[in-house]
């Protein structure tokens, strides 16, 4: 017969009362029942298997909160090993600018002005353009793209503050080129396109020209400056030669005498031995010559006697002709066969480089912006076409005279009106020249000037010095050692 067993289990019944539990244990001897009744006493109630259930649940939650908790915090430790922090890019930037200053230390002098200009934020290791910020003038279409479809229009333009376009159009600009990877900047190797050595010289301290003004030094070099520049609209306009079809159809001779009109008279510094006169961004821009008494100054165009600021060369160096180019002053010397860059705002040299020319000379300069060439005379009767970013000779034309004798001692030039004119040494004539062609157009006397009995007896050298001025039919004009400059108008006038 089976033995029942009576164990009180707690339940809760509708009233609360206890109800005993029947558990049939069947057959067996009486030590198994004793054992089997001992196990169902220790077996736990329903109430404490519920709590142990909750205990169990409670740990499950707080173990996968955990595992979540680290794992994230492994990934964000991954993260930032493998980000540098804001100090070790800098660190890093830093270690690379100073291997490129070493590496550029060792570049070539002779690559000349476009080099120069661009002394502020270039990030080496970062070549590329910025297409998510960079909008010029507020124009939304006006982004670095575009800005690659104007590049010689608009990347020396000013954009916040004292910063270019091209500070932050790089790629589109030219300023460096992207040889692997993409505009992204992840693992891609740069290459700079204008790379070239900024030369520093130790002048002799002979203090030649020093007469307590505002100067410097040739050859002093402040590192790195670069005060915010505003390029002219005509700095990279080429002007419709058919407004000036008139005059260029004009033949003008010596025999013709007086063909200009004196629009004004200036002081002028007696003591400069002018070889060279530019004007731009409203300044008037004079190189002066002489071994020992060379410097190149900044003159108040209203004034020319005023001399706002002035660098005394070297004394080994024989100034000579000077011309503006973009944000840049470009002298060359006599027979040193070297030339400077200059700072257009404060006359710092940026660099320096070589030349060569027919007989190794320079004499006089200037620049043609719309086929973007330095043009050069050298006293014979070439003129020398160089390309601006590596200051060699692309062409040079033979130049020939209304009565067909070469053009010899061509001194300082302007270009004007899509010609160029000449002074010739020691003659007070004006030349009229085709640089397509090189034949003479014109020839302007300008022996009534100022006459070389008078002028003789102040002291007073050759008619030199040709400049544009604000005026786009106004021409400036002095010589050296004048005490006097002009302004004129050719005729005949449009």
């Amino acid at each position: 017969m089976d033995s029942v067993i009576e164990v009180n289990d707690i339940q809760d019944s509708a009233e609360g009362a206890l109800k005993p539990m029947e558990i049939s244990i069947g057959h067996g001897n009486d030590d198994e029942k004793a054992g089997l009744q001992w196990l169902m006493s220790r077996l736990p109630t329903r109430s404490r298997r519920n709590r142990i259930c909750l205990i169990i649940l409670m740990i499950s939650v707080i173990l996968i909160i955990a595992v979540i908790y680290v794992g994230d915090r492994t990934h964000n430790i991954t993260s930032k090993n493998n980000v540098p922090n804001e100090n070790e890019n800098e660190s890093l930037q830093q270690v690379k600018n100073d291997e490129t200053a070493k590496d550029d230390s060792h570049s070539d002098d002779s690559n000349a002005v476009d080099g120069n200009k661009n002394k502020s934020p270039k990030q080496l290791g970062n070549c590329i353009d910025d297409l998510t910020t960079f909008i010029f003038r507020g124009n939304p279409k006006k982004n670095c793209d575009w800005v690659r479809q104007n590049s010689a229009r608009v990347c020396n333009k000013p954009y916040k503050q004292d910063h270019l376009v091209k500070h932050f159009c790089r790629v589109a600009c030219g300023d460096c080129v992207i040889k692997g990877g993409g505009r992204d900047g992840d693992a891609i190797e740069v290459e700079k396109v204008d790379q070239q050595e900024v030369v520093k010289t130790s002048p002799e301290k002979d203090g030649a020209g020093d007469d307590g003004n505002n100067t410097n030094k040739v050859g002093e070099k402040v590192e790195n400056q670069q005060p915010a520049i505003i390029v002219d609209e005509k700095d990279v306009f080429c002007e419709d030669l058919s407004q000036y079809q008139k005059w260029h159809e004009t033949k003008v001779t010596k025999k013709d005498g007086v063909m200009y009109k004196i629009v004004k008279q200036y002081n002028h510094d007696s003591n400069a031995f002018t070889q060279g006169l530019t004007y731009a961004r409203g300044q008037l821009y004079e190189s002066d010559g002489l071994y020992g008494k060379s410097t190149v100054r900044i003159v108040d165009k209203d004034n020319p006697a005023n001399v706002m600021k002035k660098v005394n060369m070297d004394k080994k160096y024989f100034a000579e002709g000077l011309t503006y180019y973009k944000d840049s002053l470009v002298q060359i010397t006599w027979k040193s066969k070297q030339g400077f860059v200059y700072n257009i705002t404060n006359l710092e040299e940026i660099s320096k480089f070589t030349f060569t020319t027919t007989v190794n000379q320079g004499w006089g300069i200037t620049w043609d912006r719309c086929k973007d060439e330095l043009i050069v005379t050298d006293g014979s009767a070439n003129i020398h076409f160089w390309d601006p970013k590596t200051m060699e000779e692309k062409r040079r034309i033979s130049v020939k005279r209304l009565d067909g004798s070469l053009a010899k001692e061509m001194n300082e030039i302007e270009f004007w009106r899509g010609r160029i004119l000449a002074n010739v040494w020691y003659e007070d004539v004006m030349l009229v020249i085709n640089p397509e062609t090189g034949v003479v157009e014109k020839e302007y006397d300008f022996s009534e000037l100022w006459p070389k009995a008078e002028r003789k007896a102040k002291g007073a050298d050759v008619f030199n010095g040709i400049s544009v001025s604000a005026d786009p039919n106004v021409l400036y004009v002095t010589g050296k050692l004048w005490d006097r400059m002009f302004t004129v108008e050719l005729l005949p006038d449009l």
